[in-house]
């Protein structure tokens, strides 16, 4: 522990900052502090895919708003996205097109969602 003495708005301040920076830096982190704030953060661009979990999204989302929120996604994220949290091997995913690919981790993720009893 440092012998340096300030105050506590600094100290919290240096506090924050270092989550801030570590939440830029690792989009899991950032997802999860989102998750705990248990508010519905709107993302633009590739931002919204960095750190998804589409098991939390296909729980809290309708298969609509889940849809059309992952149509945005390359076909590349969706497969990482799957593969990320077990939702389908690489053979599930072999010919499948984009829509599918989209309606594959919706139902394997509403699934997972009430299989880990969060539904």
């Amino acid at each position: 522990m440092s012998q340096i003495e300030v105050s506590a708005s600094i100290a919290i301040n240096a506090f924050l900052e270092a989550i801030k920076d570590a939440a830029a830096e690792d989009p899991n982190f950032r997802a999860r502090l989102v998750h705990a704030l248990d508010l519905t953060v709107l993302y633009e661009g590739d931002e919204q895919f960095e750190g998804a979990n589409p098991v939390r999204q296909a729980k809290r989302w309708s298969m609509e708003a889940f849809k059309r929120i992952w149509s945005s996604a390359k076909v590349g994220q969706i497969k990482a996205a799957i593969k990320a949290h077990g939702l389908a091997t690489t053979t599930d995913m072999k010919g499948l097109n984009k829509a599918a690919l989209i309606e594959l981790l919706y139902r394997r993720a509403e699934e997972k969602s009430r299989n880990d009893g969060r539904i």
